[in-house]
């Protein structure tokens, strides 16, 4: 059985947080784009790789039924991991993939989206590499506040140090 992560393109938060996981856990990382011959693109590519299980990351806003039709249709099983918030997602994600973790790191808002350049670039490539070197969860939080979805998600994780990622708002 093969499992790969399945994120869309719509949103670069849901990439980062799916490529983080892939690479701990040594999953390949699939983005799709939501229209149909997207879609059967991606679905006649994981066939060829044989995978039989994704897992979805997004919520309804960005992934849509027909992907998940044609999912169902090719025999292709799926987990769906998703919040009504890209905050909630990730913490979801970290709460599916993780039973304890002493650290994480958390992103703001702001440095997760696809305008992202230069200096701002540069502390995305290092939340992720923190993440992965670390092989700890990587959270997206709003600029300026901890979502109750993250509090939740790093209390049960039992973590005690986080790494803070931000750029325009140097507070969290």
């Amino acid at each position: 059985m093969v499992t790969a992560i399945l994120v869309t393109n719509i949103t670069y938060a849901d990439y980062l947080v799916g490529s983080v996981v892939g690479s701990i856990y040594h999953l390949p990382v699939y983005s799709v784009r939501q229209d149909p011959l997207s879609i059967n693109q991606t679905i006649q590519k994981l066939l060829q790789n044989n995978v039989t299980n994704v897992i979805v990351i997004g919520g309804p806003a960005v992934i849509s039924n027909l992907l998940l039709q044609e999912l169902n249709e090719s025999g292709i099983s799926y987990t769906w991991i998703w919040g009504v918030t890209r905050y909630e997602t990730s913490a979801y994600v970290a709460l599916y993939f993780w039973n304890n973790s002493n650290s994480a790191v958390l992103i703001t808002r702001d440095l997760v989206n696809h305008n992202v350049k230069g200096d701002k670039l540069q502390l995305v490539t290092e939340a992720v590499e923190t993440a992965e070197s670390n092989r700890i969860p990587l959270l997206i939080v709003p600029d300026g506040v901890l979502p109750s979805s993250t509090v939740f998600a790093l209390e049960k994780l039992n973590v005690s140090n986080v790494y803070i990622f931000t750029g325009d708002y140097g507070d969290l």
